[in-house]
């Protein structure tokens, strides 16, 4: 077996599944911790997606 394929094989990371309500939670969050007008970089969103675990 090629080693690329046996690494993936043995890859057994839970996969979280994000609902349209979890993701929504998670930029409002982001969000909440900005003052008034300022925007958010989508980076930060994934990052606050990534943390979450089911």
């Amino acid at each position: 077996m090629e080693a690329a394929t046996k690494a993936r094989s043995q890859d057994v990371r839970q996969k979280t599944e994000v609902t349209i309500d979890v993701a929504s939670a998670a930029v409002l969050a982001v969000l909440a911790e900005r003052r008034a007008r300022a925007t958010i970089c989508p980076s930060e969103v994934a990052a606050e997606l990534s943390a979450i675990r089911n």
